[in-house]
């Protein structure tokens, strides 16, 4: 016989895996003990995630002020007096790291797309790696916000792509650049663009370093799986696991791999393979976003809702606790199983009371 689920700490201790995980870390918020002893005795080794994990919450809570930040800091930029044209600057303004801002058109120009030693026309500080490098910069901080902003992609993309048109003058033979590009494509839910994008990247004659050939087969997983072709994603799944053989090096990809190979397996209909890689995941990190719900789905879809539950309670719990949002969307889930489940613990009944009236 099974254990009994319904009477299972939601929050076990994390250091004894005893039953009232009640005391919280009060640093990082994602760590639950018993009691004070057992927390100080698992410090040694919480603490070396401890510092990662406040600072994820941190960089979520300030992270609306931080968009907000940038655009305004972008805003008072366009109204300022380009030194070079000595006009309003008004479109791609382009920041250097003295800080002075020019219209990226008339910088490039006048630096004639010089590489190392160009500088700054007011102040003259050297620029020695080149105006191209700002720019490459520009762009992947404005994928890095489309990815993290949904509600404003459209516009991230679109300062993105304004970025990229610097390098039209030159084949983007770059796969550092390209790799971007890809990413756009995908952003922009052109998928079989961003898988051919991709694609051509990792075949290229110019071999992508590994760090990049992972980023393009992450681009390309997620844009199958945005097609709903899901076998074809698990096979991209297994090339970058060949890659990621070391889950420390690669600790990003592998949480990602065994993530998304989770969601496949259910969506395929394998629910103890999608349950087992989503095990892997959460033994990654369990505060990942959605770590929990492919393996709850796939609980539910074998008949085991007092596991599917109890998967649910404790992703409420544990799942990116800074994010007030998702925890409710992990409660809205949580609450329409609780609620199929009384459906279908009440089916018996009534048919009993058939039974009893015939």
């Amino acid at each position: 016989q099974g254990p009994d689920f319904r009477n299972m700490s939601i929050t076990p201790c994390d250091c004894c895996n005893g039953d009232n995980g009640d005391l919280k870390c009060t640093r990082c918020k994602c760590a639950f003990y018993c009691s004070q002893p057992c927390q100080k005795k698992d410090w040694k080794e919480h603490k070396k995630v401890c510092n990662g994990l406040a600072n994820e919450a941190i960089a979520f809570q300030t992270k609306e002020s931080g968009v907000a930040g940038y655009i305004e800091s972008s805003a008072s930029a366009t109204n300022s007096e380009c030194a070079i044209c000595l006009v309003s600057i008004n479109e791609k303004p382009l920041a250097l790291p003295c800080q002075h801002v020019f219209c990226q058109p008339c910088l490039m120009e006048h630096q004639k797309y010089l590489g190392v030693g160009v500088s700054c026309p007011l102040c003259r500080a050297q620029l020695p790696e080149g105006l191209y490098q700002y720019v490459y910069a520009n762009a992947c901080m404005f994928v890095v916000m489309a990815n993290r902003k949904p509600s404003q992609k459209e516009h991230f993309c679109a300062l993105a792509r304004k970025e990229l048109k610097a390098f039209e003058d030159k084949e983007l033979s770059s796969p550092e650049i390209r790799t971007v590009d890809a990413e756009l494509l995908f952003l922009e839910e052109k998928h079989e663009e961003a898988i051919a994008a991709s694609r051509s990247i990792i075949s290229s004659p110019i071999q992508p370093v590994e760090p990049v050939e992972c980023a393009n087969l992450r681009n390309i997983i997620k844009a199958y799986m945005r097609l709903r072709r899901f076998n074809d994603a698990m096979k991209y799944i297994k090339d970058l696991f060949k890659i990621a053989d070391d889950p420390v090096k690669y600790m990003d990809d592998v949480r990602f791999l065994f993530h998304h190979a989770s969601e496949c397996m259910y969506e395929l209909g394998s629910y103890n393979e999608s349950i087992n890689f989503g095990n892997a995941a959460m033994e990654s990190n369990r505060h990942y976003q959605d770590v929990h719900k492919w393996i709850a789905l796939s609980q539910k879809a074998l008949g085991q809702w007092d596991e599917a539950v109890l998967t649910m309670r404790r992703a409420v719990r544990y799942e990116t606790p800074w994010d007030p949002q998702h925890t409710q969307r992990c409660q809205e889930l949580l609450d329409q199983l609780l609620s199929e489940q009384a459906a279908m613990q009440q089916q018996p009944k009534e048919k009993d009371v058939e039974k009893k009236e015939t």
